[in-house]
């Protein structure tokens, strides 16, 4: 087995790993939101795998990584939906997969452009969530950070940018409806996910 197979072999392991994950946490939790999960899972690899195919013209890898954040981030959507919540073992759990993700190219820069996606994205949350009391909560840092792994650096600025902004839209639309004052109390990780789809 040469170098290029045993890397093509080890990425389709790690996704098939991230996705049996997604797959058990959310029959586990609701299954409402597995046959969510399975219908998004399904159609947004079809329009990715079309998009990749002839427009972008993107490597294998890239689409292995959409399918992991993909997996991860809809892991964790519906729960916080639900409880404002985000279960730090998963988090650790899927950083784990995407830091194996890029040590497997066995690349330096690859490597290096995932450890700075993951020290910046944990830094900037760290100082949002000490110097504002409750912008933010601690599994959004974790989760953001685990993102910023296997985004890397420096399309983490362009993930971070747009998860924000759709956060704020919709803030502003609660104020305005008068269905909610507090911007505070929205749930991250729908807009992570919105982020990465968009």
């Amino acid at each position: 087995m040469n170098l290029f197979s045993f890397k093509i072999i080890s990425m389709l392991i790690l996704l098939l790993i991230s996705i049996a994950i997604n797959i058990i946490l959310l029959y586990k939790s609701d299954k409402k939101y597995f046959k969510i999960s399975v219908v998004i899972i399904i159609f947004l690899n079809i329009v990715f795998y079309f998009l990749d195919y002839f427009l972008f013209k993107n490597l294998f890898t890239d689409y292995l990584a959409f399918n992991m954040l993909l997996s991860f981030l809809l892991s964790i959507t519906f729960e916080d939906i639900k409880t404002n919540l985000m279960d730090t073992r998963v988090i650790l759990g899927y950083f784990i997969l995407f830091l194996v993700y890029r040590i497997i190219f066995l690349d330096f820069t690859i490597f290096l452009e995932g450890l700075i996606g993951f020290v910046l994205s944990l830094v900037l949350m760290l100082i949002a969530f000490f110097v504002k009391k409750n912008s933010i909560g601690i599994g959004d840092v974790e989760a953001i950070a685990a993102c910023g792994m296997i985004i890397g650096f420096p399309n983490i600025f362009h993930f971070l940018f747009k998860a924000f902004l759709f956060v704020f839209i919709y803030g502003i639309y609660l104020i305005i409806t008068k269905k909610k004052n507090k911007i505070d109390e929205i749930p991250l990780a729908p807009f992570l996910l919105a982020a990465t789809i968009i």
